[in-house]
């Protein structure tokens, strides 16, 4: 009976896509609680788009992609995890599957491609995912840094494949506000936050505080969210009428001059070590020039970042739009 009525649905569905659960009711001659159901128990055959009442159905296409997936396990499970994107449609992409049906939107060869794709995770993964290195960025980049340590808990994006999964996440999150994809990135970062503060001694952390606003503000939800038990120093943007974005200037220089006159630190305590946390490095500007201000006003001798994602190439701008 169950089968019978699912494989009616996913016809309806087939002729019908983008139904709502009250119209498939009515067209299967069965209750709205029975369509739920039976969507929700069979998810991985149905795409969903809009939120409450105005939730529409698909059928996901089907993908022959187990059937081709490299013989190598530590290589297929390398795509596995690390492969995330969305459709046009902001369906979500994951994993082997997903990396298939990416591949055929693309009319692109799946065997090829998933060589290139490890190829690259090799490349930049070769030491392990966390945290990565990008102090010497900042050091080649301005003659005045001041940071002791910068690091990022993932890359942003790849040559050829675009955004990684966690760059792809952080633009959602911050978006959207969704707290499914907020919650995967707090059990990311914790790790190596708590990593970091353990192994450098840090005594406070300060989250940068966002330019564009937002309903729902990824880095404030971060700062709530984290379990871990260290005292906050406040981050403030201030200025002119109009707040203008960091990410959005191309200039080194007008970078430099927005993070050191647009920012204001405070503190009645002072520390040793302090943690600076913010969800991308561009150029680094907004960093150093906390840190210098930081170290100016005395509230801590040395300053250390952390980012969510950072570009693997040089200075540049991360678009957010």
């Amino acid at each position: 009976m169950i089968e019978n009525t699912l494989q009616e649905l996913i016809n309806f569905l087939e002729k019908e896509p983008g139904s709502r659960p009250k119209v498939i009711a009515e067209e299967l001659g069965i209750s709205r609680q029975y369509v739920q159901k039976l969507l929700a128990n069979n998810e991985n055959l149905f795409s969903v788009s809009g939120t409450g009442p105005n939730r529409f159905y698909r059928n996901k296409p089907t993908s022959s992609a187990k059937e081709e997936i490299l013989t190598n396990f530590k290589d297929s499970n390398l795509i596995e995890e690390n492969f995330y994107a969305l459709t046009p449609l902001g369906e979500e992409l994951v994993g082997i599957s997903g990396f298939k049906r990416w591949c055929d939107a693309r009319n692109l060869d799946f065997n090829t491609k998933q060589i290139e794709y490890i190829s690259i995770l090799k490349k930049y993964y070769k030491n392990g995912h966390i945290p990565i290195d990008f102090t010497d960025k900042l050091k080649n980049t301005f003659a005045d840094n001041v940071m002791k340590k910068v690091w990022s808990v993932d890359y942003y994006n790849f040559e050829i494949f675009g955004k990684t999964k966690m760059g792809t996440q952080v633009l959602i999150a911050k978006q959207t506000g969704d707290s499914s994809i907020t919650n995967q990135l707090i059990k990311r970062i914790e790790p190596v936050l708590e990593k970091i503060i353990l192994k450098y001694n840090i005594e406070a952390i300060a989250f940068v505080s966002p330019t564009i606003q937002r309903q729902s503000q990824l880095m404030t939800k971060l700062d709530n969210s984290i379990a871990i038990d260290i005292p906050r120093i406040k981050v403030h943007k201030v200025g002119a009428k109009i707040l203008i974005a960091q990410k959005t200037l191309k200039s080194l220089e007008d970078r430099i001059l927005n993070a050191s006159e647009t920012f204001v630190v405070e503190s009645q305590k002072k520390y040793r070590n302090i943690l600076i946390i913010d969800d991308e490095l561009g150029s680094g500007a907004t960093l150093n020039e906390l840190a210098k201000q930081i170290l100016r006003k005395r509230i801590a001798k040395a300053c250390y970042g952390l980012v969510l994602v950072a570009s693997p190439s040089g200075y540049e701008v991360i678009n957010e739009v």
